[in-house]
């Protein structure tokens, strides 16, 4: 019987072979996963990087989102929720996420104060894309399947057309909800 090192590292190898043969070895290597990349071919066995938390299996995907510089920000608008969004809805689908949200940064005088009062003056993002997978076990699984591969090979694609991928931010997370009134 495989211990529980054993099992994370061949679902976290699963994940990065998927993710690679998905053309985003870039991606991880331009997010600081080269020492992940390079531990796909490790067979030693060992434990090479922390797995996630599996106490709360839902994860969610967090894309923090700067357009493309030859992009007036009303194209990358209308794209991102005309275009992409039917097709990125479809896809994240078949690798198993049961909610899909963009949040849009607003035009209003209060995003320059915020930034100017946390010292933020050139950061400006035009959005936060959020994708909920039930657990990263499945979420593994699906990206690693050939359908998985083709999706995300796809919504990597259509994201180079309308995203400034060097200075967005793609990571998961767990959620700790402390307040929600409605």
């Amino acid at each position: 019987m495989k211990s529980v090192n054993e099992s994370n590292e061949a679902h976290r190898r699963k994940f990065l072979k998927g993710a690679m043969a998905a053309g985003l070895g870039s991606i991880l290597v331009g997010c600081g996963g080269s020492e992940a990349i390079s531990a796909v071919s490790d067979d030693s066995g060992r434990e090479t990087e922390a797995s996630a938390n599996s106490d709360s299996p839902v994860v969610k995907l967090t894309c923090v989102i700067r357009k493309r510089q030859d992009l007036s920000r009303a194209e990358f608008y209308r794209y991102w929720l005309e275009e992409h969004a039917p097709l990125a809805t479809e896809l994240v689908k078949t690798l198993g996420a049961f909610r899909y949200v963009q949040s849009h940064t607003l035009d209003t005088n209060l995003n320059p104060l915020l930034r100017a009062s946390r010292f933020q003056y050139d950061t400006v993002f035009e959005g936060i894309t959020e994708v909920w997978f039930p657990s990263e076990d499945e979420l593994i699984s699906k990206m690693a399947s050939a359908e998985g591969i083709l999706a995300n090979s796809r919504l990597a694609l259509d994201e180079s057309t309308f995203i400034n991928l060097t200075q967005s931010s793609y990571f998961f997370t767990k959620e700790y909800e402390f307040l929600n009134t409605l």
